[in-house]
């Protein structure tokens, strides 16, 4: 549970003290002492308050609490906190009736400076408590952004960034300090500058099926419903008297790019007030009608424009677009320059998908002068559209009692065939059906096409005459044989995502068949095997290749007679790892280590190849290491 504070709750006691005391330090009355008005921090913690109260009753207050003396009445001098109300509060609690401090003359301004900075290194301060504390620095004691700045190590975008959330309204201020809104998601509603329009974001970003939104979720959320591009409007920017009240775009306060400071993260040219951008751009659409009506031109506007122009990528019934070109002229110009001078009245249509006017002229208007020009038009007429139409309408009748013959026919045959059973042209359309559903390229396609002997150009796109005829050439165990084969081979394809599915009909049928599946499983098994094995075997000999072993030389004991080094009929190859041995860790003919006397050694040459040449070192990046020489004893 949180508790607000209370300033000036104290209940006061007589106790003597100077009436200007100079800075000490002692152990002040609880009584005297007055928590503070300003004080940024208004929420305390009643667990923490709880706990901290326990601990002051064992080991007191650790550090003192600043305060500085206010009043002196009936010679008792009254203090007020600066930095600590917390343990103040705490000792109280836990029945202290005195609590050390360290007294000090402050003005109010110092006393304010020093609550905002202390409270500024406090790990739980709220940022709306250190908004409020900017904003009293700023507002009456007047410090410029930039002073404040100096002041506690922030940049002047951080404290107005800051001082932003203070524009939040009371229900969005709850809704932060709740923890609904983050500081980043309450600095966008703050920016926000009509309240209603607030308190309905708030709503919508805390209190969704989900529960509250993300930061990114709110920005996108707060971006695209309530800021708005001022470039795709369709006034201009600079009027100041379409909307007197507002003034222009360009000198709006609400206007990001007015902002800078604020709005860093946002595109200059973005209005955050729709209410004020909606009222402009409805002003600019009756000063439009207003000039077209006082020049005599007809204007469509709702209902009619939208039977003109049904949808926003539709052609317009009846009527042009003068800037769009057309398409039948062979040097595709716009209707503007075709018709030229000889254009009829031109109407304004205001587009019902969008905020624009276009100026339209009628296609009967410019039949005329078509004709005259020889020059085709790519659109309908009315007639020609309404002929058009008429057309589609009597079309979808047709298909409309042509799919309801189809639905009656198909259940009179079902009705007809019960008591019928499966007789060899029944199976054949069975067969034409099955496969038509297998996809045409597919593993499954390809296998019955294999097994059948079939080509492409024999069943064609998969359907109609050439498979019908294909069918009707199998004989009748063929014809069992291939419905069968469509059935299963839809088990044939495997996926990376279910890899361990059995083909559970293919080997089911496969049973019953008496073929062995797991035989058939283990051979595919043990030929990958053997594969994957002669890769390794050729990958491991390439690598030798590529990579030979050095040839090491031998070593020669200055004292007794050692047995010739690895003599035998083996191969060279086999020599070579026992010559690395012998060279590695010189041994005695019993294979024990070389008594120290043996240590003594020739100094080291390069190493002989099996042609008696010096072998190249194999490893550049190192030097080759010395080699003793076996002794001439050998």
């Amino acid at each position: 549970m949180n508790t607000a504070a209370a300033p000036g709750d104290a209940v006061a006691t007589s106790v003597t003290a100077d009436p200007a005391p100079k800075p000490s330090f002692g152990d002040i009355p609880l009584a005297c002492i007055r928590a503070s008005k300003t004080n940024p921090r208004k929420i305390f913690n009643d667990d923490d308050l709880n706990d901290l109260a326990k601990s002051i009753k064992v080991q007191g207050v650790a550090q003192p609490i600043l305060v500085r003396p206010v009043e002196v009445v009936d010679d008792v001098t009254y203090f007020e906190i600066v930095a600590g109300e917390r343990r103040f509060r705490a000792s109280g609690l836990a029945g202290m009736p005195t609590v050390p401090a360290i007294v000090r003359e402050l003005s109010d301004q110092a006393a304010y400076e020093i609550q905002v900075l202390e409270n500024l290194q406090r790990v739980d301060l709220h940022p709306l408590e250190e908004a409020e504390g900017f904003e009293v620095m700023m507002s009456k004691y007047k410090d410029t952004a930039d002073q404040l700045a100096e002041k506690i190590g922030k940049s002047k975008a951080y404290i107005y960034a800051s001082l932003k959330l203070c524009n939040l309204i009371p229900e969005a201020r709850e809704a932060f300090y709740k923890g609904l809104l983050t500081k980043s998601t309450a600095l966008l509603v703050a920016r926000i500058p009509v309240k209603a329009m607030q308190a309905t974001c708030v709503t919508e970003i805390t209190k969704g099926y989900q529960g509250p939104l993300s930061t990114r979720s709110a920005a996108n959320h707060i971006e695209h419903q309530y800021m708005l591009n001022i470039k795709k409007a369709n006034f201009k920017q600079s009027d100041a008297d379409l909307l007197p009240v507002a003034g222009p775009c360009t000198a709006c306060p609400k206007r990001t790019g007015n902002q800078p400071e604020i709005f860093v993260d946002v595109n200059a040219d973005v209005c955050t007030d729709p209410t004020c951008f909606k009222a402009k751009s409805e002003a600019h659409v009756i000063r439009i009608k207003q000039v077209a009506t006082a020049k005599g031109q007809v204007v469509f506007s709702g209902a009619a424009a939208k039977k003109i122009m049904p949808s926003f990528y539709s052609d317009m019934v009846g009527y042009v677009d003068l800037d769009k070109k057309n398409y039948q002229d062979a040097e595709n110009r716009t209707w503007r320059q075709i018709l030229g001078k000889k254009k009829p009245a031109v109407s304004l249509l205001e587009n019902p998908h969008s905020q624009d006017f276009i100026e339209v002229v009628s296609l009967e208007d410019i039949e005329p002068i078509l004709k005259e020009l020889g020059i085709k038009s790519d659109r309908k007429t009315a007639a020609e559209e309404e002929a058009s139409k008429a057309r589609e309408k009597q079309q979808a009748l047709k298909g409309k009692i042509e799919q309801e013959f189809r639905r009656q026919l198909f259940e009179a045959a079902h009705h007809a065939s019960l008591m019928m059973n499966l007789v060899d042209a029944d199976l054949r359309l069975v067969a034409c059906q099955v496969f038509s559903r297998i996809g045409g390229g597919t593993i499954a396609q390809a296998a019955v096409l294999r097994l059948h002997g079939w080509t492409k150009e024999t069943i064609g796109y998969g359907r109609g005459e050439p498979l019908r005829a294909a069918v009707d050439a199998l004989s009748p165990a063929q014809l069992n044989q291939f419905i069968r084969d469509c059935t299963l081979c839809g088990e044939l394809e495997t996926y990376s995502y279910t890899p361990n599915d059995p083909p559970k009909n293919l080997l089911e049928f496969a049973a019953r068949a008496k073929v062995d599946a797991k035989k058939i499983r283990s051979d595919i098994e043990a030929a990958a095997k053997e594969k994957a094995d002669l890769k390794k075997k050729a990958a491991a000999k390439m690598a030798a290749k590529a990579n030979p072993a050095p040839a090491p030389t031998a070593t020669t004991a200055t004292t007794a007679p050692a047995k010739p080094a690895i003599k035998s009929s083996t191969s060279k190859a086999a020599k070579r790892p026992s010559k690395l041995a012998a060279a590695a860790s010189p041994t005695t003919s019993e294979g024990a280590a070389a008594p120290a006397t043996q240590d003594v050694q020739t100094p080291a040459v390069p190493a002989l190849n099996d042609s008696g040449k010096t072998a190249a070192w194999p490893f550049p990046t190192t030097s080759r290491p010395p080699v003793a020489v076996v002794g001439a004893a050998q």
